[in-house]
């Protein structure tokens, strides 16, 4: 079985103006990571990011998993690094990403971090033309069509995860969504960096540019064959961000 799997910490790239982007299967999944700040944060030039980002490509399946950590990036990092664990093979229906996310907390947890993280969880079947996923706190999942029209899957809420508290990743706390797409539709997994990025002000921020739809393949700068092509956007004032996206195509 064909695999191939990229995950990004925030930890690993918190340098302010730092802009990092990976593409896999020949570019049809791409995505990309800045620490971000504003221009008026005293630490511009040592920007904390605390986001996480993986995205897996197995046979015709596609998953792609953000967390926006809180508090520190102690929480998203190990998330992420305990999904990339266990995502083998990937969920093939919303209960294997449920259980799949649920044993995501740490086994031998007791105690709980002050850190905790949002989740967004995609998962495309090229083959069944299937999207389903499930989602903790702001992060957001969307779909572009050929129309630069974005639809929303999923709903936001207030719960938020901790891997070392096995309680909030109950399956029962998370916002579980399916959704449609069309072939050259994309699919894009973020954290409020992407949205929000402007502080609360989403007139402003990346997601902005992305609506336009003479951009609708851009979110975030990378190599011309990558369906992350386009401007850099991310490197504008903004607080930390990171975003995911994979080109819907037909098996």
């Amino acid at each position: 079985m064909t695999r191939e799997e990229t995950l990004l910490l925030g930890e690993d790239h918190a340098t302010y103006g730092e802009f990092v982007v990976r593409t896999q299967w020949s570019g049809r999944t791409a995505c990309g990571l800045s620490p971000g700040a504003t221009s008026s944060k005293p630490d511009r030039h040592s920007a904390k990011n605390e986001d996480a980002l993986l995205i897996t490509d197995e046979s015709d399946v596609t998953m792609i998993a953000v967390a926006d950590g809180h508090y520190g990036s102690a929480a998203s990092h190990t998330l992420l690094q305990r999904l990339a664990s266990l995502a083998h093979p990937l969920p093939r229906n919303p209960i294997q990403l449920l259980e799949m996310i649920r044993e995501s907390a740490d086994p031998a947890a007791n105690g709980r971090l002050v850190a905790e993280s949002t989740l967004a969880v995609a998962v495309w079947d090229r083959r069944e033309r299937n999207g389903f996923g499930a989602s903790f706190g702001d992060s957001a999942v969307m779909v572009l069509g050929l129309d630069g029209r974005p639809v929303t899957a999923n709903m936001k809420n207030h719960h938020y995860v901790n891997p070392l508290d096995p309680g909030t990743l109950d399956p029962r706390r998370a916002v579980e969504f399916s959704f449609l797409a069309n072939p050259g539709d994309l699919l894009i997994v973020f954290s409020d960096g992407i949205d929000e990025c402007n502080y609360r002000r989403p007139e402003t921020s990346v997601l902005a540019a992305v609506r336009r739809p003479s951009r609708r393949r851009m979110v975030l700068s990378a190599p011309s064959s990558s369906p992350l092509s386009g401007n850099q956007p991310c490197t504008a004032p903004a607080s930390a961000s990171l975003a995911g996206m994979v080109t819907l195509q037909p098996p």
